[in-house]
């Protein structure tokens, strides 16, 4: 595997993280 693709994927992961965070955050409120 490409440093390049795995640091795509893992960014890519974290964002999504990030977003489901945020709506359960949300949701929490």
């Amino acid at each position: 595997m490409r440093t390049a693709d795995w640091r795509l994927k893992t960014a890519d992961w974290r964002l999504k993280t990030a977003d489901w965070r945020l709506k359960t955050a949300d949701w929490r409120l």
